[in-house]
């Protein structure tokens, strides 16, 4: 993770500032995790050959991938043996691996719960880099027809409030449904406004409704906590994502979560300092 988070931001650096030595460095570790033979990580989804696809690498990857989108054809590449296309050679296999996953009953199963849910950004991310419209299509797809399955009409994630830490687990499974909506966004696909069937609003708003009352605290959560509790790194981890909650529909109970953390607030998982890139969209 701590790679991945340092490719993310210097490639944001890169972005903000234009200073090549960020470039430089964000394609020097992409080179190092990625294409080194010698240190390079196999392009795969999956944990050591299994079918069952690694949360790990759901989580990391695609914030790799997003620092990769800043520096793309960045004159850094040129001293990569093969240029910046082995890393789109790279991402394109992983993708492939990934993509695999689609029918296994070891992967998908009959429960789809926040592993779902990241395995589709995961997807979608990497087709995203690759210009992929078609694997991006069926990764919204895939989004709208199993990834809110588990949402019930109160906005429970009903698969993560069964876990023994139940109110942290709901509020990572909610980041994975709304980074996926963000990044669709971008490809004029709506999913903030999905409605599952026979829904009378956003099914996304429906959860962020729901668990905003918890960002600041758990008082009132019925169900597990976990053997540390609810702890400070959680509660940011939760309110990076009302950033995006925030930005899509302006609601003042949204901003309330956030300022109940404290901006800036950090994404430790994909986008970084969500309240620097993604706060209060609608003021641009």
């Amino acid at each position: 993770m701590t790679t991945s988070h340092a490719i993310r931001d210097l490639g944001l650096a890169y972005a903000f500032t234009e200073d090549d030595r960020y470039a430089e460095q964000a394609v020097a570790l992409l080179d190092h995790w990625c294409l080194d033979s010698r240190t390079g990580m196999v392009p795969s989804g999956r944990n050591n050959g299994e079918a069952y696809f690694s949360i790990e690498l759901h989580i990391t990857i695609p914030a790799m991938i997003y620092g990769a989108s800043f520096v793309s054809g960045h004159p850094a590449w040129e001293a990569v043996d093969g240029g910046e296309a082995t890393f789109r050679e790279w991402v394109r296999a992983y993708l492939d691996d990934m993509n695999a996953g689609r029918g296994l009953d070891r992967y998908t199963g009959v429960i789809r719960n926040n592993i779902y849910a990241w395995w589709i950004l995961a997807r979608a991310v990497a087709a995203a880099y690759l210009g992929d419209q078609n694997t991006l299509r069926i990764a919204f797809r895939d989004w709208r027809e199993y990834a809110v399955e588990q949402l019930q009409a109160n906005g429970i994630l009903e698969y993560e409030r069964q876990r023994d830490d139940g109110l942290s687990y709901s509020l990572y499974g909610l980041k994975a449904l709304a980074l996926t909506a963000e990044l669709a966004r971008h490809y004029d696909e709506d999913l903030y406004e999905f409605r599952t069937k026979g829904g009378t609003e956003s099914a996304l708003r429906q959860a962020f409704a729901f668990y905003a009352r918890f960002v600041a605290s758990s008082d009132g959560w019925e169900w597990g906590l976990g053997e540390d509790g609810y702890t400070d790194t959680e509660r940011e981890e939760g309110a990076s994502v009302y950033e995006l909650a925030y930005s899509q529909w302006g609601d003042e109970s949204y901003l309330d979560a956030i300022e109940s953390v404290g901006r800036p607030v950090n994404d430790r998982r994909i986008l970084g300092w969500t309240t620097l890139t993604h706060a209060n969209r609608f003021a641009l």
